[in-house]
């Protein structure tokens, strides 16, 4: 590892998943993606997303999507993966095929495919509601 500013994601359940913060310039892959740990004490099934380039272990799996991922959808699924991946654990590897054979249910609409845009309004609700609230918590702090 050179040293730098590039986020490096590692298997952690801390700080986005970063573990380091990197120079290096090959294998850098572009924000706007999500990251799921496979491996590591505690961190298997941690899910994050990776707003700018980042470069990741080999103990994470980077996911990219088939469909138009907003930073409010990936919040949504964080949670997701990070309870698909209880069963899993350091001795007990939650790969890629694995992964792949995995189902997660999510909201759908009317074709039975994910409402990515109803996913991606409730979550921009939710968002918007909290700020709300540490909003008014900051006026009596």
């Amino acid at each position: 590892m050179i040293a730098g500013d590039t986020p490096f994601i590692g298997a952690s359940l801390e700080n986005n998943g970063i573990t380091a913060r990197i120079g290096n310039t090959g294998h850098i892959h572009p924000g706007g993606l999500m990251t799921v740990a496979y491996n590591g004490q505690k961190a298997t099934g941690k899910a994050f997303y990776q707003p700018v380039p980042f470069w990741a272990s080999d103990d994470v799996n980077v996911l990219y999507p088939k469909f138009h991922l907003t930073e409010n959808i990936a919040l949504f699924l964080c949670p997701l993966f990070w309870e698909a991946g209880r069963p899993y654990a350091f001795e007990n590897k939650w790969g890629r095929e694995i992964m792949k054979d995995g189902t997660i249910s999510l909201p759908a609409g009317e074709d039975g495919q994910p409402d990515w845009r109803v996913i991606d309004s409730w979550m921009m609700g939710i968002r918007s509601t909290a700020r709300t609230h540490l909003d008014l918590l900051g006026r009596f702090i």
